[in-house]
């Protein structure tokens, strides 16, 4: 594993001659408007062309407004929006694919480090597949969605009613933990196994079941 800058000057040792310190505190924010930034990163075991990011996702998120886009390290771009509606469409819409390799995105921010910022977490839309029909409910939802992850929303139809042939919940997981695939539930003195399908996923280990790398 390679060691982190934070880890290397640690172990060097400075004369105080070497050292200078600064403060920034008082310095004014950059013209960058944060707000509207999205950092993201593709988790692929290759590096993919900054051009080749940007052109796929510019097409598929297809904005009203514009996108600036910046290279920040391999794999790893700063979109800037033009209009703030743009940028939640793709936060709702998200996960997004590049040659099945996942898109995560994380709003910016001015402590921001990119090169040890961790990327690990993403919303999935998650069918979870042989419910009864009394556990088709929003507060079922809520549950199983804190129970695999963080519970985000679930779908419903225009009478407000979750009912149909599976539950859909959107749930942000951590994706350096091994991907959920069924969930058992206790209920009514039954041990109940139900499967768990995730709409978009990008491909995984099937030895370990964590994206990012493919065996």
């Amino acid at each position: 594993m390679e060691e982190s800058l934070d880890e290397l000057y640690a172990r060097l040792s400075l004369a105080d001659e070497e050292k200078i310190s600064v403060n920034a505190n008082s310095l004014q924010q950059n013209t960058l408007d944060i707000s509207s930034c999205l950092v993201g990163k593709v988790l692929a075991p290759r590096i993919i062309s900054f051009e080749q990011i940007t052109t796929l996702f510019k097409r598929l998120w297809n904005p009203r407004g514009s996108i600036s886009c910046k290279p920040l390290n391999d794999n790893v771009v700063l979109f800037q929006f033009g209009e703030m509606v743009d940028k939640k469409k793709v936060q709702l819409e998200s996960p997004w694919l590049l040659d099945r390799f996942l898109l995560l995105l994380e709003d910016a921010t001015p402590d921001m480090i990119i090169s040890s910022f961790e990327f690990k977490k993403s919303p999935f839309w998650i069918q979870i597949h042989d419910l009864p029909l009394g556990l088709m409910t929003k507060e079922f939802a809520q549950l199983a969605g804190n129970t695999i992850g963080s519970f985000i929303d679930v779908d419903c139809d225009t009478f407000g009613s979750v009912v149909g042939k599976f539950l859909r919940i959107r749930t942000e997981i951590d994706i350096s933990k091994p991907i959920r695939r069924i969930l058992q539930v206790d209920f009514k003195d039954q041990k109940l196994t139900m499967g768990l399908k995730y709409e978009r996923l990008p491909d995984f280990c099937f030895f370990c079941g964590r994206i990012g790398h493919i065996f």
